[in-house]
């Protein structure tokens, strides 16, 4: 378990599996990030493929060239939202963020299903 105290010396990759969010990527993402501030450093991977029908790549580009913490992956195709995490990972560590607490990675889709009940 990390204490509050070290997470100054922690950096932090978010792996968030996105479709069709484009109505709420705009708050959402933006939100998840003013929540870790705490951290030394912090990146959004927010994978998108070809289920999205609606404009959530275009909203979460805007978002991204304004903000160098988020990373906007498109998979050309829909192979589910286990490899949608996978493939963030993979980008995650391509980056250099490592894998701590045994191996356990957050999984942003309970935080963003949270997140749209109460907004």
């Amino acid at each position: 378990m990390i204490h509050n105290a070290t997470l100054s010396s922690v950096s932090l990759a978010i792996v968030c599996p996105m479709a069709n969010e484009a109505s709420t990527a705009a708050a959402f993402v933006p939100a998840v990030l003013a929540n870790c501030t705490e951290f030394r450093s912090v990146a959004l991977f927010a994978v998108l493929d070809n289920a999205t029908h609606d404009n959530t790549l275009e909203v979460l580009r805007g978002l991204a060239s304004s903000d160098s913490r988020i990373r906007v992956i498109w998979a050309p195709e829909n192979r589910g939202v286990a490899e949608a995490y996978m493939r963030g990972y993979k980008e995650a560590i391509a980056e250099g963020f490592q894998r701590r607490n045994n191996g356990r990675l957050l999984r942003v889709a309970t935080i963003h299903q949270s997140w749209r009940n109460t907004s």
